[in-house]
């Protein structure tokens, strides 16, 4: 048969089928869902966890995370917006002074006296050994990184050996 010259032919397509390209776009769109979900979840209980660590009565919902913000980022803007929300003292935070009232009707819990100490003695926690909230983190860093966790145990180990400590086996 002679080709019409008015008619131009479309080579036929050596690709995927409409149908299946389509059914690949959906799949994928499905796994992106997912996956939102999942990073939306993972992201409360993250902050969640943080809020709990804290001692901030919050909601995890209530914390905006924008991207590339880290939990403790987020939850201080968090307390930066609402303040309120901030605990004066955590119990179970290291250095916290104890003396605080806790429950909002229990009298202040003091720290014991010492024997022979004077009327005054023992009445409120030394400020001195409170840690700074940077350093906190600090720390968290190291546990996070091999060689500063290595040498951090270095040097306790031989705090511990030069005050004649017993101190475990190197792991």
């Amino acid at each position: 048969m002679a080709a019409d010259p008015g008619v131009i032919e479309v080579p036929t397509s050596t690709g995927f089928t409409r149908e299946y390209v389509e059914s690949l776009r959906q799949e994928n769109a499905d796994w992106r869902r997912k996956f939102q979900a999942e990073r939306a979840t993972n992201q409360a209980l993250e902050v969640g966890t943080e809020l709990q660590r804290r001692g901030i009565k919050a909601e995890a919902s209530w914390v905006e995370r924008p991207e590339g913000l880290t939990v403790t980022q987020a939850v201080d803007a968090f307390l930066v917006k609402h303040p309120h929300l901030a605990p004066s003292a955590t119990p179970a935070a290291p250095g916290a002074d104890v003396t605080k009232v806790v429950g909002g009707s229990a009298p202040a819990a003091t720290m014991p006296k010492p024997e022979g100490a004077g009327a005054g003695a023992g009445t409120a926690t030394p400020k001195g050994n409170a840690i700074p909230l940077e350093s906190v983190r600090a720390i968290n860093e190291i546990k996070n990184d091999p060689k500063a966790r290595a040498t951090m145990s270095a040097h306790y180990r031989e705090l511990l050996r030069n005050n004649g400590i017993a101190t475990p086996p190197d792991a």
